[in-house]
């Protein structure tokens, strides 16, 4: 019998006084075409940033002017990892982390804006959604005509995401699920379009018996039944709009499941250790 072979863990030998640098060197880099274009890229939003972002008057306002969302709508900036395929910019996660590292030095409320709904606002339906998802949905994400937002957190359940209550229950005779529950703290919560949402949903188990399993939903504004709270008011990055997003007796069609169902807690740890 073979025996399984693993790899060291950089983090655990750190915890041991060890640094084993060959599993972190050489630092990924971007091949030249890429770094062309993020020549490019950097060239366009700096002459931007200089013209239209202030990011004082948008932490006094606690508001990223409509001029600017529209703006960076323009630059193609809702879509920079999104594959071309899709109408994005398709660009490797060093020049995405360069892109946001150049957005976040003109205005943090404008990189967090894009950040969360690329990082892990729309990233679920990236990794696991399915070719007509993806069809349907990533064309007018990337153009910014829908913006995404993460919907995890609860009440009850933040870094416990298993402790969730938001509830979706199939409805075989109309074709979708009933969605009920609220989520907290969610960044872009009042202007999405595009909700990744996580909710329990009764699931039959090996013996038979039904089980509380959370599976991962796209819902949108227009399905009905989706409302956001007020801004929460923050200490800081203030210009990004953090709220409550409540859902009520929302019909989420059964295609809208994005990956397995009974498997979105796999989703959600997937979408956060990429968008980490």
């Amino acid at each position: 019998m073979s025996k399984k072979v693993t790899k060291p863990s950089f983090s655990k030998a750190l915890f041991s006084g060890l640094i084993l640098e060959d599993l972190v060197f050489p630092f990924p880099k971007m091949d030249k075409e890429e770094a062309e274009n993020m020549d490019l890229i950097r060239e366009s939003f700096e002459k931007f940033a200089e013209d239209k972002i202030d990011p004082a008057a948008i932490d006094e306002k606690a508001e990223i002017p409509s001029e600017v969302i529209d703006g960076l709508k323009e630059l193609g900036f809702f879509g920079l990892n999104t594959p071309e395929a899709y109408g994005g910019f398709g660009l490797s996660a060093t020049a995405w982390t360069k892109a946001l590292e150049m957005v976040c030095h003109a205005d943090p409320s404008t990189s967090l804006l894009l950040g969360a709904h690329q990082s892990i606002g729309i990233k679920a339906l990236h990794l696991f959604g399915t070719e007509e998802q993806k069809q349907k949905y990533l064309p007018r994400l990337v153009t910014g005509e829908m913006i995404g937002a993460f919907c995890l957190t609860e009440p009850g359940a933040g870094s416990d995401a298993a402790g969730i209550k938001t509830k979706a229950v199939r409805d075989e005779a109309q074709g979708c699920y009933i969605l009920n529950g609220s989520k907290l703290w969610i960044t872009n919560g009042n202007l999405a379009d595009f909700f990744t949402v996580f909710a329990k949903e009764e699931i039959a188990g090996p013996d038979g018996d039904p089980h509380d399993k959370i599976t991962a939903f796209i819902v949108t504004r227009d399905m009905g039944g989706v409302t956001s709270g007020k801004p929460e008011n923050k200490m800081g990055i203030k210009g990004s709009a953090t709220a409550a997003v409540f859902f009520e007796d929302v019909k989420v069609p059964f295609e809208n499941v994005i990956g397995e169902r009974g498997r979105g807690f796999k989703v959600a740890m997937e979408v956060l250790n990429s968008g980490r």
